[in-house]
């Protein structure tokens, strides 16, 4: 049997283009970095994830160990995304959403078996102790912008 595990990530809150006069050009930088979890099985298939993000990572750690705590309290939900007609499903402990779907559903049972499977793999899996960074889309383009006008500088 696989092993589920809570994967950490970094990511930054914003990527932008700023300007640095004494340059005359625009650099590319990162504000300060957010944290997020998913639980993902051993074959990296998302189960679920949390409903939010974390100013850092003993936040967002704290965060998976509120869920696996409360377990026995945790109050799942399913429904209808009014907005997309999908279904899709969250875990809410006392009143605050903790953990939500990894993806939207077209079908209530595979919405239920989704949830089914988050709620039994919550208490076995592994939880980490470090994040991996993200990279955003932006600054992929960014990078791929760099090596663009890196390449058309040296010709």
């Amino acid at each position: 049997m696989s092993t589920p595990r809570f994967l950490f990530m970094a990511r930054s809150a914003s990527d932008a283009f700023v300007s640095d006069d004494s340059l005359d050009e625009k650099v590319y930088a990162r504000s300060a970095e957010q944290f997020i979890w998913r639980l993902i099985w051993s074959n990296n298939r998302e189960i679920g994830r949390g409903a939010g993000a974390y100013p850092t990572f003993v936040a967002c750690r704290a965060a998976v160990e509120l869920l696996r705590s409360g377990f026995e309290r945790i109050r799942p939900e399913a429904g209808v995304d009014p907005e997309r007609g999908q279904w899709t499903w969250r875990v809410s402990l006392d009143s605050v959403t903790l953990a939500i779907r990894g993806r939207h559903y077209q079908r209530e049972r595979e919405c239920q078996s989704s949830l089914k499977t988050f709620l039994m793999a919550v208490p076995t899996a592994q939880v980490g102790d470090q994040a991996i960074t993200m990279e955003t889309r932006s600054a992929r383009s960014h990078s791929a912008m760099t090596s663009v006008l890196t390449r058309r500088a040296l010709r």
